[in-house]
């Protein structure tokens, strides 16, 4: 179970996250997603494109970094087994490259919906490659959300990929 930070601002302004998340979703996150009960913010200079169709509980939305990571939400419906698209997102990896190793998660998410996931580390093109697998169940559908990037890039966006994930289930609340 994930839980819910609910702090204050040095400035006496409340707000639910950590306080890196709060900065930069008040500083450098201004482009906001919006489709039907989908809706997070993101950063500019990102480049976004999405699948979502007339069905609010099936679709894809991704979000590429200038440096070529991304962060890609795909929403299922909520009777579909949690466990069951971890263990496929995971297949799915080892299926496109050798030798990947998985461990537990670090997640990005405070929040308080039940999740699972797990973070992946894999070489492509001679980059060492990070990846992190959140699946969130909620009451009317299960999110799975991928982050994935060069190593360095990873931890380097990596407060970012958090603050985009912390607004979208912000907004699902």
């Amino acid at each position: 179970m994930i839980r819910i930070a609910s702090n204050v601002h040095p400035d006496g302004i409340g707000y639910k996250g950590t306080d890196v998340q709060y900065l930069f979703a008040s500083k450098t996150m201004t482009s906001t997603f919006k489709r039907d009960q989908i809706e997070f913010t993101y950063p500019e200079t990102w480049q976004l494109s999405d699948t979502f169709e007339d069905d609010p509980l099936s679709g894809e939305v991704s979000l590429e970094t200038p440096e070529g990571g991304f962060w890609t939400l795909v929403v299922f419906p909520p009777d579909v087994d949690a466990a069951e698209l971890l263990d496929n997102a995971k297949q799915g990896l080892v299926d496109q490259y050798q030798d990947v190793e998985f461990q537990v998660s670090t997640s990005l998410l405070d929040e308080v919906y039940p999740s699972i996931g797990t973070d992946a580390f894999f070489y492509c093109l001679d980059f060492l490659v990070t990846a992190n697998l959140s699946v969130i169940s909620m009451p009317g559908q299960t999110l799975v959300v991928c982050c994935q990037a060069e190593s360095r890039e990873f931890d380097e966006k990596r407060d970012v990929f958090a603050a985009i994930t912390s607004s979208l289930l912000k907004n699902l609340t």
